[in-house]
């Protein structure tokens, strides 16, 4: 069976590194990207079964990434996790189906919780914060 994979999307080195190692300390596959155009070729090289999204991404955002990603036939119904400063509105998370939140600063046992829960989702709307 292959492994379950996640891309990590932040520009801080420090976070993706935190991320990486905790996922990949639960058997998953992680993948980096520093912006919302390495994304996009990391999502159109090979199938991945997160994203993992900070909110605060240089030119744009994460909601904004979140939007496109939303609209590509290849990640329509990918699960996606976004690392928010505080907790997002209910009415941002109504609009996205298979998003959850995740309030930084977060600890390990957050984020393997909301992890878990995303890859596991199968419900169409599911907001969920941590």
């Amino acid at each position: 069976m292959a492994r379950r994979r996640a891309l990590v999307v932040d520009a801080d080195w420090r976070m993706r590194k935190l991320v990486r190692m905790n996922l990949e300390a639960q058997g998953l596959e992680v993948g980096e990207a520093v912006s919302s155009g390495e994304c996009s070729a990391a999502l159109a090289e090979q199938p991945w079964d997160l994203v993992l999204i900070a909110a605060s991404l240089p030119g744009g955002n994460g909601w904004n990434l979140v939007a496109q990603l939303r609209r590509a036939p290849q990640a329509r119904d990918l699960p996606i996790i976004v690392f928010v400063p505080e907790p997002a509105r209910n009415r941002l998370l109504r609009r996205f189906e298979h998003v959850s939140t995740l309030v930084e600063p977060f600890s390990a046992t957050e984020l393997l919780a909301c992890v878990e829960h995303a890859l596991g989702s199968t419900s169409g709307h599911s907001p969920v914060v941590y």
